[in-house]
């Protein structure tokens, strides 16, 4: 067991894994799709960490908040079996993946996700309707 205190002040993201999967993660980053935020930013490359707003250059979009979909070749898939792993989302069958997925537009969820760059990792999505940031994990390149 490990105990983490975290400064309610200090704007901070945690990410915890699973030593025992192996899996590490590379990126991890959270957005939160409000109409305030929807006006400033149109959506998130997952692979830098950064979102974008209408005026950057938008071809490493990942995922795009307006569309509420993948971008740019970003693909995902609903994760229904606790959290996703590097393994599980691996192992989705090609044609069980899509760029868009309409459950998101009024559901939560957990996603596996394969960005524009070829690389893994998941979403804990916030639905479009719901209030709250939505986390993201992207997994070290395993080769």
């Amino acid at each position: 067991m490990v105990t983490l205190d975290v400064d309610p002040g200090v704007d901070s993201t945690v990410v915890v894994t699973d030593a025992t999967t192996g899996d590490s993660p590379e990126v991890s980053g959270s957005f939160n799709m409000t109409w305030a935020t929807l006006r400033g930013r149109i959506g998130v490359d997952l692979d830098t960490a950064t979102e974008l707003a209408a005026s950057d250059d938008t071809s490493g979009m990942d995922f795009n908040y307006l569309l509420i979909s993948g971008a740019h070749g970003t693909r995902l898939h609903r994760w229904t079996q606790g959290d996703p792993s590097l393994a599980g989302c691996t192992s989705v069958p090609g044609n069980d993946w899509s760029s868009v997925d309409l459950r998101m537009r009024v559901q939560n969820g957990k996603y596996c996700v394969v960005t524009s760059d070829g690389r893994f990792g998941f979403i804990d999505y916030v639905g479009a309707s719901k209030i709250g940031e939505s986390q993201y994990v992207l997994w070290k390149r395993t080769s």
